[in-house]
């Protein structure tokens, strides 16, 4: 993010120019956004979800409100230079049809602000090519399009192995050229209401589902980099996996009462009645709770984690003497290598 001029700079830093999160330096709070939701912050103007500043002088708020109701200048556009050697041979000056330079207009942010392009305007001689380059030009501008906005907005590379890809580049494809990408607005709010009720919807279609096919409850108990425990509650039937809700069961891993009426719950909310079995780990508590869940519905089964006793196998195996020497072998040959 480039600061520029703007005098709002004076009063706030940059935290982040990844996110553009600034700090303010009277309250110290900090936004997503830049400098420009900082404006409406230090100005006291309430804004969607930005807290105006309690902190900030007067003749601080009063000269960011003068700064936001000024009106912007709109600049002339600057006419592109025509290069000599093409004016000496008759060429015309005509992009489409000599190649020249396009202007860079430069990406608009959700802010009005303006940000330039990462890639140079290129010549585009596509008038002369024949049908089979022209399109595999086009392909290829398509492609470092995408690839800019991958770059830019530090999407991670294995977001093209999403199986929503695709449909999304086919789905604007079909919309034709006068198609409109999403704002940020409508991203955040009516588009997003729109796709939590179409997952709503499927997950109605699939219990009407489960009342013919049955389904299995999994219950993936993990930790994360905050020793928290937590179990991720899914269901599984013939034609796919739904994720139910995760839980955090910090402090009660071994409770096995407490697991059980856990999983009780979830049972009864998916219906007894389409609930054939439950797969859990294989740790005592959870046995337990198996065993208790069994003893209360006879129309169930409890079933370890195949997976899991596969993991504890191996575990116990590398325990063996001759088994640890060549994996603490193998461990030193990763480092060395990484």
């Amino acid at each position: 993010m480039v600061r520029g001029r703007d005098a709002c700079w004076e009063h706030c830093i940059l935290v982040d120019a990844t996110k553009q999160k600034v700090r303010c330096n009277y309250c110290q709070r900090e936004f997503s956004g830049g400098v420009y939701r900082m404006k409406f912050h230090l100005a006291q103007i309430k804004n969607k979800d930005i807290v105006p500043c309690t902190e900030v002088p007067t003749d601080v708020r009063d000269h960011i409100l003068s700064i936001l109701s000024t009106p912007k200048k709109q600049k002339t556009p600057k006419k592109p230079k025509v290069d000599k050697a093409l004016a000496a041979n008759g060429q015309q000056n005509s992009s489409s049809a000599s190649g020249g330079f396009q202007p860079n207009h430069g990406s608009s942010g959700q802010n009005g602000s303006t940000c330039p392009s990462l890639l140079f305007a290129c010549p585009s001689p596509i008038a002369h090519l024949p049908v089979d380059d022209v399109q595999k030009q086009k392909q290829d501008v398509a492609d470092k399009k995408i690839a800019v906005f991958f770059f830019h907005n530090s999407i991670p590379f294995s977001a093209a192995k999403s199986i929503y890809y695709q449909e999304m580049v086919d789905a604007v494809a079909e919309c034709g050229l006068d198609y409109k990408a999403p704002s940020y607005e409508s991203l955040r709010s009516t588009l997003l209401e729109k796709v939590k009720g179409d997952i709503n919807d499927c997950y109605k279609k699939y219990r009407d589902e489960w009342k013919e096919t049955g389904c299995t409850i999994l219950c993936d108990s993990w930790s994360d980099d905050r020793n928290k425990s937590l179990v991720i509650f899914s269901v599984t039937y013939p034609k796919g996996t739904l994720f139910l809700k995760s839980v955090d069961v910090s402090g009660h891993e071994d409770d096995a009462t407490y697991l059980f009426e856990l999983i009780e719950s979830v049972v009864l909310e998916v219906g007894i009645e389409h609930v054939v079995q439950v797969i859990t780990n294989t740790s005592a508590s959870y046995v337990y709770a198996g065993r208790l869940l069994m003893a209360k519905y006879n129309s169930l089964f409890w079933s370890p984690c195949a997976s899991y006793c596969i993991n504890k196998m191996l575990e116990d195996i590398g325990k063996q003497e001759w088994v640890s020497t060549v994996l603490e072998e193998a461990k030193t040959i990763t480092r060395r290598t990484i």
